[in-house]
């Protein structure tokens, strides 16, 4: 039987913090540090991250069922498509799965955003307003991880 994740990263962040304290080498006591701070990220965040995923991907098919509404056919299409095959693999709690969803979602929030910078009406650039206000928390919690980095 194979140990549970949050287990093994415990493990391996026993056994590092005890090399740490031995090694002298100044380039791989830093190295170190920073897979220290790696795993201790990792298991921070382990429980939430299908979660979170999952909220992503519920927030992308919302805006994009909005978006669907008020695009010309063939945009409508192609955004239906996406947020179809989205809710198929609803169930799919892999994080391989779930990951090339939100690849699936993101070309398609592309196309949108595209149309929605020409488009005027008034709800068009209320969805142009929250689909950027989305993406641009998202891009703000990435920079964060990239700091750490």
């Amino acid at each position: 039987m194979r140990p549970a994740i949050p287990v093994a990263i415990d493990a391996a962040l026993r056994d590092f913090k005890n090399l740490i304290k031995i090694e002298t080498d100044a380039n791989k006591r830093l190295n170190m540090i920073a897979l220290i701070t790696f795993l201790n990220v990792l298991k921070r965040d382990w429980d939430t991250i299908a979660s979170s995923r999952v909220e992503e991907i519920e927030v992308m098919s919302s805006l994009l069922k909005r978006g669907a509404e008020l695009a010309p056919e063939q945009l409508r299409q192609s955004l239906t498509e996406a947020v179809s095959q989205a809710e198929q693999n609803r169930g799919d709690l892999r994080m391989s799965t779930l990951d090339t969803t939100i690849d699936r979602l993101k070309i398609a929030l592309i196309d949108l955003q595209i149309w929605l910078e020409s488009n005027s009406t008034e709800e068009g650039q209320a969805l142009h307003a929250e689909l950027y206000s989305f993406l641009k928390s998202k891009a703000s919690r990435l920079a964060v991880l990239r700091k750490m980095w």
